[in-house]
């Protein structure tokens, strides 16, 4: 009965750590996306300068 509740402990925690993961991967993407569109942003606006 001992190794069964270790063992439940055990799945839970790593089920706890994996939705951790995910859900700090999912951050990561936000900001790596937000980033971009910034940069996307800035590069643009210097070829309309550069254009006028």
């Amino acid at each position: 009965k001992k190794q069964l509740q270790d063992e439940m402990l055990r799945r839970v925690d790593a089920e706890n750590r994996l939705q951790t993961l995910k859900e700090e991967l999912e951050f990561q993407k936000n900001i790596y996306s937000e980033e971009l569109r910034e940069t996307k942003r800035r590069h643009e606006t210097r070829l309309v300068e550069i254009d006028t």
